[in-house]
């Protein structure tokens, strides 16, 4: 899931379903009212959208893809990813944060997506062994 930065809309990828907008506000215990942007059965394993609200990243497998806004195209934009990415979060420098699933460290890496680029890593002190989610606040 990811919130839009400027609208503030819920994206939400559902498997094996695609790429949805979720009303917020029409949530109830029971149901949600979504609207389907875009069919397919493929896993993502991350969303995050840039500061501006142009691009939705995807991370799928080793590859990341981008989803633009204004025309509703989605383009692989990289491949490079060293496995399969778990999560991600955006920068207020434009540069995304992610995790790779089941790594044997739990560092969390910064990526260039203008680039392809590993820009820097960072390994995070803790317990466990899998980050499943990143978020990242922009103040």
């Amino acid at each position: 899931m990811a919130f839009h930065p400027q609208e503030g809309s819920l994206w939400v990828w559902a498997d094996g379903e695609g790429l949805f907008t979720v009303d917020i506000n029409q949530i109830d215990q029971e149901t949600c009212h979504k609207t389907e942007i875009i069919s397919a059965d493929t896993k993502v394993e991350g969303l995050t959208w840039d500061i501006q609200g142009h691009t939705l990243y995807a991370a799928l497998g080793k590859a990341l893809y981008q989803f633009d806004y204004q025309t509703g195209v989605v383009d692989k934009t990289c491949r490079h990813f060293p496995s399969q990415v778990e999560a991600l979060s955006m920068l207020d420098t434009n540069e995304l944060l992610f995790s790779l699933h089941k790594s044997s460290d739990t560092s969390i890496h910064s990526f260039d997506p203008s680039s392809c680029t590993i820009t820097n890593s960072l390994l995070v002190n803790t317990p466990y062994t899998d980050i499943e989610g990143i978020v990242w606040q922009c103040t």
